[in-house]
């Protein structure tokens, strides 16, 4: 049975790997260790590792170290611990995998379009274009929506608003990835988040521009929400395979949960301005039947007769309200003066 030991980095990618056809390794960061680690935290001889009694099994004795050593959250003590194939042992800053040359090795995996996709993500000149892009679109949007009242700060913030959203995303995603299985790629989650942030925008004006012009106002809205639902679902579908390792039916489960979370604010927005339209619109039973009417409707002779009493109602206030400011404006009366005292002669006009 061959020993390997490979050095792990944080994102779990293999740095360095070597076989040994011996019964017994050692670790550390001397030259004459079998296994050389450079790493100031780690000492000159870290660990001895050596063939269990059983198959793909391992004794690691950490000797006496100053950091000490970890198998995964447990501390090594100076005993000989008993660790399986597969292993990763923490030293220092360092992480080493212990497996052996009898454990089964997974088959490859196909390559796919969004393999490739993955790569071109990660580069950070993509990753700079796109979000230069999307700042030169919230300017292009600042500049034509703004006055001259701007003030440089608030022109500033709206342009550093969606990027703070999306910095927020890919981060999220990268913390995702850490904790599911300890993989990290800010990049290409923050061109991910870029790029579908510039194609709803760059959707949006499209749609804004063509129902302006063209007066298709319910049809292209219902193709904005369709449209921007499945930008969504493909912007959430990259993330899940880079971040995580679930299986496409549960990933599916996972994303309709995402989405719903993501529209439930919108949707709620437009039930309620529904009902708030269902509750003052005038209803006439004549142009739908009343049992197709699920809500408390009205015909137009109650709803005219109650605007006619909202229009009494309201010229009333009005008019209350013009006499209470013509009250104000008028000057208050002079205060009489205080009696005189007992006694006092009255002032007499001179020349008596």
């Amino acid at each position: 049975m061959a020993i390997i030991v490979e050095l792990v980095a944080n994102d779990e990618h293999t740095v360095a790997l070597r076989s040994f056809d011996a019964d017994s390794i050692s670790i550390g960061r001397s030259l004459d260790n079998d296994f050389v680690v450079t790493d100031p935290y780690v000492d000159p001889y870290h660990l001895r590792v050596s063939a269990g009694e059983t198959p793909a099994t391992f004794l690691i004795e950490d000797r006496d170290t100053l950091n000490g050593s970890r198998l995964g959250r447990r501390r090594l003590g100076s005993e000989p611990q008993a660790a399986r194939s597969g292993c990763t042992l923490h030293i220092g800053k360092t992480s080493v995998r212990i497996s052996d040359s009898s454990s089964s090795v997974e088959p490859a995996q196909e390559l796919t379009a969004v393999d490739s996709f993955y790569d071109w993500a990660a580069s950070s000149l993509v990753c700079m274009g796109v979000l230069a892009a999307v700042l030169l679109h919230a300017s292009f949007n600042v500049y034509i929506s703004s006055d001259a009242s701007l003030q440089p700060a608030q022109y500033f913030e709206k342009l550093t608003n969606p990027m703070g959203t999306l910095m927020v995303t890919a981060a999220f995603w990268a913390i995702v990835g850490r904790f599911v299985k300890r993989r990290v790629n800010f990049v290409a989650h923050l061109t991910i988040a870029a790029l579908t942030q510039f194609i709803v925008l760059a959707l949006a004006m499209l749609l804004s521009i063509v129902m302006v012009n063209l007066n298709q106002v319910t049809l292209l809205s219902l193709l904005s929400f369709l449209a921007r639902g499945v930008v969504f679902v493909a912007s959430i579908e990259l993330h899940l395979r880079l971040a995580t390792n679930v299986i496409p039916r549960r990933r599916l489960v996972f994303e309709m949960l995402v989405l719903v979370v993501m529209f439930i604010y919108p949707i709620y927005k437009q039930v309620d301005g529904a009902s708030q339209f269902r509750a003052f619109a005038p209803y006439n039973s004549t142009l739908l039947p009343l049992p197709l009417q699920f809500y408390n409707t009205s015909t137009m002779d109650d709803f005219m007769a109650r605007a006619a009493e909202t229009l009494t109602e309201a010229q009333q206030l009005a008019s209350e309200k013009r006499e209470a400011a013509l009250q104000e404006d008028v000057p208050q009366e002079a205060v009489p003066q205080e009696d005189a005292p007992r006694g006092a002669a009255p002032n007499e006009q001179s020349g008596d």
